[in-house]
């Protein structure tokens, strides 16, 4: 079972030296986590990312928290309107934070970032009071005692953090902010066909984010990538992958490999090459998601 924790957006002013002539900046502060696109956390498993900005100019910084099962990083945008804060977009604090979050994660294939915690809800098993007498066995091994003739199984707790750093480029992250605020992706009112497409796409990837990984993830980006590629006129089966090859220059066995398992995914599964085809999909499911968050950022960034 998981909860998630969220994140606040701040804004705080900059202060501007006298007689400087420059109307003072308010800076955007966001938390945001950073899962690993093919190690989603679980109970027993968490991610610790350390994220650094690089080709950076002042713009964009980055403070590493810590925290579990994900890391959080505290980003510090020094012109909040350069996430839509402000004049002339006008967004709201959280508004500037998802596309700080969104802008950060089509920036690099490998990481989903979000303003989000995941808060895991241990399981745990209460034994029964064992009797009080033991029959002890002598065997060739050594002595056996089995309190009860029952065996029982100790479970130990085992804990797997999954180490990674990321380099994000800040020019690139402020370009794709940029381009997501001239789609106005909050404004729904009167939208063409296309754009709805296309703000569509950008929101199942906003889920996919909130997702951290795993199935579901994957569920939301593939209709991310599935709107973004039919942006204009649906195409379907090896119509779609060539359309999503041209795309995204990405193998198109790659991409026949994510639409067969996502069919897979939608359709019951009727005979036992429905079963084969879905327990081979699951047990690679690391690099499909992988292969899928790249297909889906190169679509949505072809796009925007």
């Amino acid at each position: 079972m998981q909860t998630v924790r969220d994140f606040a957006a701040v804004s705080t002013q900059n202060t501007v030296a006298a007689g400087s002539g420059d109307a003072p900046r308010d800076r955007l502060k966001v938390q945001l986590t950073a899962a690993l696109i093919d190690n989603p956390p679980g109970p027993s498993a968490g991610a610790n990312v350390n994220v650094t900005v690089t080709n950076s100019v002042g713009r964009l910084t980055v403070e590493n928290l810590g925290g579990t099962p994900l890391t959080v990083h505290r980003f510090t945008v020094t012109d909040a309107t350069n996430m839509g804060y402000g004049i002339p977009h006008n967004l709201t604090r959280d508004q500037a934070a998802e596309v700080l979050s969104i802008a950060c994660s089509l920036a690099d294939h490998s990481v989903l970032f979000w303003g989000a915690q995941p808060l895991q809800l241990s399981a745990f098993v209460e034994l029964g009071e064992l009797p009080t007498t033991a029959n002890v066995t002598q065997t060739s091994a050594g002595t056996v005692a089995a309190f009860g003739n029952a065996l029982r199984m100790v479970e130990g707790q085992v804990s797997v953090t999954i180490g990674a750093s990321v380099n994000m480029d800040e020019t690139k992250v402020i370009d794709v902010a940029s381009r997501l605020l001239q789609k106005r992706i909050f404004d729904r009112v009167a939208r063409d066909r296309v754009t709805g497409n296309l703000l569509q796409a950008i929101e199942n990837y906003r889920d996919a984010l909130k997702s951290a990984g795993g199935l579901p993830c994957f569920k939301h980006l593939y209709v991310a990538l599935e709107r973004a590629v039919n942006i204009g006129r649906d195409q379907k089966h090896i119509k779609f992958d060539a359309k999503a090859h041209r795309l995204t220059k990405m193998r198109k066995q790659e991409i026949e490999s994510l639409r067969k398992f996502n069919n897979r995914l939608k359709h019951a599964l009727r005979n036992r090459s429905d079963v084969t085809a879905f327990q081979s999909g699951e047990s690679r499911l690391g690099e499909l998601v992988r292969n899928l968050k790249k297909a889906a950022d190169l679509a949505i960034l072809a796009r925007i």
